[in-house]
Parts: structure tokens; sequence; C-alpha cells
């Protein structure tokens, strides 16, 4: 937060009151663009803009000035009366490429905080033109956009310090987008994401091609530019749900978290994916960590073209909802390095685990090393342990792969639309020594 002991506050309501220059709740000034821009003119570091409760129609802001180091630019939604402020604008999702932006930041505006915003009905909720650094959203609820916090990181290659860093975004809602809640692109590093919900709305909102929620596109590129790589990400609790997109006989997309090849070392804490046409997680980055999450429903609920490493994760009733291809749980291609520990693979439509290889191979080269870990299927059906095209590899470690009653290690309470909170898939041969376990 702003600690500055000279700090500003404009305060700043849909309608003027009392005198108008926003030096108290009493005095609020109008909030339009005309006069929270040149607010945003004035501000110097640890200044704040505080918007009161009410409707704030079509409204929009842009922001070329930083703060310092320990003295953000702050601007905050603030409960008056009526709730958090709700900004509402004109963007529909039968139209998804027309519509405004709610925050724009430009290139190198710096140390800057937003907290508090109910948002309805634009096309883009936050857009940053990137070399931007020590940025936080908290507190955003979503309906109804393209995109929700999209972040262009700088898109230099001299040195990391050229590229944005130190962002966190937490506590927030989207739902219902035609594209993605968070896109992270072209050379972000040190981010965190932590508590961020996001339910695309599935067919209804399938819009736009390419439905995903969590989208980190390290290799979009503009011609004749080599941008620097989005890496070192962290997602700590978050949730994707009905990513949808059926174009056709085809095959059909839509993911909850997706990497791009070129980032790298990102991590998934205690995340969960659900229900997407296809990949709950659909990652090409290297050095990729995921621990303690859960994917259910999905066709395929986790896909893995990169090398990574899950510890501790649910992988369950995966679901073929069209187009081509076959679901399955974890699924790899390519050439594919993953380590599976003390994880469950259970009762996916087609194969618990698929290592397919791609059209460009004459043979797989895909490999997963499954250690202290369950792999099963509970009742009699056509779904398989596993699929392993010629010249990829699947080694087991003291693991358990069933598909008779005669094995099955039992479980609390296995539902196949479990949220992913409290103890049912914990297995009860084993305890917390194989398998996936939730305290």
């Amino acid at each position: 937060m702003a600690n500055s002991l000279f700090a500003a506050d404009y305060h700043v309501l849909p309608k003027s009151a009392g005198l108008a220059d926003g030096s108290s709740w009493e005095n609020a000034a109008a909030g339009s663009r005309e006069v929270v821009g040149g607010f945003i003119e004035n501000m110097q570091p640890g200044d704040a803009i505080l918007f009161g409760s009410g409707v704030y129609d079509s409204f929009a802001m842009r922001i070329g000035q930083s703060g310092s180091e320990g003295n953000r630019l702050s601007f905050r939604g603030v409960d008056t009366g009526d709730g958090l402020p709700l900004m509402k604008s004109s963007f529909v999702k039968e139209n998804p490429s027309k519509g405004s932006t709610f925050i724009t930041i430009d290139s190198g505006a710096s140390h800057l905080e937003f907290d508090g915003f109910r948002v309805n009905n634009y096309k883009g909720v936050v857009y940053s033109r990137g070399l931007n650094v020590d940025l936080a959203f908290s507190n955003f609820t979503v309906h109804d956009c393209r995109i929700g916090i999209f972040l262009e990181g700088g898109g230099l290659n001299e040195g990391a310090e050229n590229n944005s860093h130190d962002i966190e975004i937490t506590d927030s809602k989207f739902i219902g987008f035609t594209k993605s809640a968070v896109r992270l692109q072209n050379g972000n590093y040190n981010v965190k994401v932590e508590n961020v919900f996001a339910d695309a709305g599935g067919k209804e909102y399938s819009n736009d091609p390419f439905h995903m929620a969590f989208f980190v596109p390290g290799e979009y590129r503009k011609k004749g530019n080599s941008p620097a790589d989005d890496h070192h990400i962290t997602f700590i609790n978050c949730e994707a749900r009905n990513s949808y997109q059926d174009k056709g006989s085809k095959y059909w997309n839509g993911d909850g978290f997706v990497t791009e090849s070129g980032t790298h070392h990102i991590t998934y804490l205690n995340c969960r994916a659900y229900d997407h046409t296809d990949g709950g997680w659909d990652l090409k980055s290297s050095d990729t960590v995921l621990e303690n999450c859960v994917a259910i429903g999905s066709k395929r609920n986790v896909r893995i073209w990169g090398d990574a490493k899950l510890i501790n994760c649910f992988i369950g009733y995966s679901k073929h909802r069209g187009g081509s291809g076959g679901a399955s749980g974890l699924y790899l291609t390519g050439r594919a390095s993953v380590v599976v520990e003390n994880s469950t693979i259970l009762n996916n439509d087609g194969h618990q685990i698929c290592l397919e290889k791609t059209k460009k191979q004459s043979a797989g080269e895909a490999k997963v090393i499954v250690k202290n870990s369950i792999v099963g299927v509970t009742t009699p059906s056509d779904r398989s342990l596993a699929r392993v095209d010629k010249g990829s590899e699947l080694e087991k470690i003291d693991s358990l792969f069933f598909q008779t009653t005669e094995l099955n290690p039992g479980f609390v309470d296995p539902v196949a639309d479990w949220d992913g909170q409290g103890t049912n898939f914990n297995n009860l041969k084993f305890g917390k020594s194989k398998g996936y376990y939730q305290k």
C-alpha cells in the first residue's frame, strides 16, 4: 500500500458532490475520464484515487505516471454504502472484437496498485503496454469481457531487467469471457497469480477461437521482433472452468491453464481445472511443476508437450464432448518428459495415460516416470490404463496400476463431480505413501 507521509487522496463518485474538488467524499469529484485523467497527471508517489460506490458508465482510465518503490500510485474502489464501485460498459459476447478497455497502463508506468472493482461488459479489463515493474491487482470481480488482465511484458531480449516483473494478481473472479481471464505475454517474470477464479462460461461464450482461461503464450511474436520469454510465474489456488470451442467436426480446443513453447519455470500450486473441451492443463513450457493440483472432466485433463513434474495431483474422469482426438487423463506427445509422484490418475475416459507420437514423428519420444502413484479404473469399462506408442517409454516405480476390483485400493468417497476440497480421493489402503492425498 502507498505510505508516503504527504500522500494525497482524490475522492471520486459517479456524480460530483459539494465543491467537486475530490478533497473528501462530501466534495467528491465526478468520475469522468476527463476529471480522473487530470488527477492522474498530477499524482505523485504515494497518492491514491478512491472510487466510491455507484455505477460508472463507460468509464476508462489511462495511466502513464509511476509511483516509486514503497510508494505506489493507488487506484482503489471503496464501499461508501452501496458496495464496491461498478464499472459498466457496452461489450457483448456476440461481437467480441468491439468494446473498450477499463484500465490501460502505458509502457514504463510502474509501482501501481489497483484494488476493489466490479467490472461488467468491457472488452478488456486491464491492458499494459510493457516494461512495467511492481504492478498489483486485487479484488476484481469481472462479468462479461473478452480478456480480463492482459499484460504485455515489453518484448526486449537485452536483459531481464528490461521486461515487466514483480507483478501480483490476487483474490479476483472472472466470470464469462470469450478469450482469457489472465494473459501474460512477451517478457513477464516474477509473477504471482493467487486466489483467482476463472469460469469461461462454456458454449454460450465460445465466440472467439481458443478459449483459454490462464494463458502464457511465449511464442506469440510479432514479425521482426524477438521478445523475451515469460518465466518464473506461479499460480496459487487458482481455478479454471468451462473453456469451450466447438468448430465443426475437427479438433475442439478450449483449455484451462496454457503455456506455449519458450516459457519456463511455471509453477501451479493447489490449482484446479474442470470441464474444458480440450485440456485442463495444456503445457509446452519447460521446468514446469504441478503440485497439489486437481484436474477433472476435461477431454485431456493434463496435456504436456515439454518437461514437467507432477506431485500429489489428482487426474480423473476425463470427458470427450466432441471433435477429433480421444479423451485421456495424462496425455503426453512430442518429446514430453514427465515425472509423476504420489499422484492418482483414475477413471478417465479413453486412456489413463497416453504417450502419443505426433504426425511429424516416425516414432514417439515421450517419456513418463510414474512413482509412488495409483493409476486405475474402479468399474468395468472400456477405459484403458495406458497407450504407449512405439519409441515412447512408461516407467513404473513403486506404483499401483489396477483394472480389477481385487486391486482397487479404495477411496474415501469417489465422486465424479468432486470440487477438489476434502479427502474424497484419499486412498484407504496406502494412505500418504502412494497416490494423491489431501490432509
